[in-house]
């Protein structure tokens, strides 16, 4: 298992290592456009139910095309891959049931709430890999492969505090460089875990 260090320079080595790189441009665009119509959809509340799924998803399946072929840098379909093919109504039911389990664990205290979120956090990823699966089997699995590892995740996502604290510092725009990081981070240790090989 690769430690969170090696984990962040294996995705900044997919971006290009530069923060103005076509790669890293093009992710940190897509994150925030994601980002902005989940938050313009906060107004009804239903359109949050339905479309944080796909949303979460669609990101995800961009970062795992950045980490398996990095050769070319992701498009503006792939973020919207799960509403283009059979993924979407699965993508909506995986976003609804993590969201409903990380809220009736939370119900019982906030740390039960927290560690749920870990054990779900692969949902997306599973769900990319396995179209076939229920959306109750993709959250069934993503707890399996954690055990053992959710605070692994953890401690990767503890170590981005310092480039977010910098982020903020320049007039809070910086913020929006290390959020396709952090992700493309992430889908490293999916693929870390499952043993599939990530290109540097």
């Amino acid at each position: 298992m690769v430690t969170a260090k090696e984990l962040r320079a294996r995705a900044r080595s997919q971006m290009g290592n530069n923060i103005f790189s076509n790669k890293w441009l093009l992710l940190l665009v897509g994150c925030f456009v994601m980002d902005a119509i989940l938050g313009l959809s906060g107004f009804t509340a239903i359109l949050v139910f339905i479309l944080s799924g796909p949303i979460m998803i669609g990101q995800a399946y961009a970062c795992l095309k950045q980490v398996r072929d990095n050769s070319q840098p992701v498009l503006a379909k792939d973020y919207v891959f799960g509403v283009l093919d059979n993924r979407f109504s699965q993508s909506i039911l995986v976003g609804l049931l993590n969201a409903l389990f990380v809220f009736f664990w939370s119900l019982l205290f906030v740390i039960p709430g927290i560690v749920k979120s870990y054990a779900y956090a692969l949902a997306p990823y599973i769900a990319i890999d396995h179209p076939e699966m229920e959306a109750n089997a993709v959250i069934t699995e993503s707890r399996r492969l954690m055990v053992g590892h959710k605070f692994r995740l953890f401690c990767l996502d503890l170590s981005f505090i310092g480039w977010y604290f910098v982020g903020a510092l320049c007039f809070g725009l910086g913020v929006f460089w290390v959020a396709p990081y952090h992700q493309l981070a992430r889908a490293n240790f999916y693929e870390d875990l499952v043993g599939s090989p990530a290109i540097a």
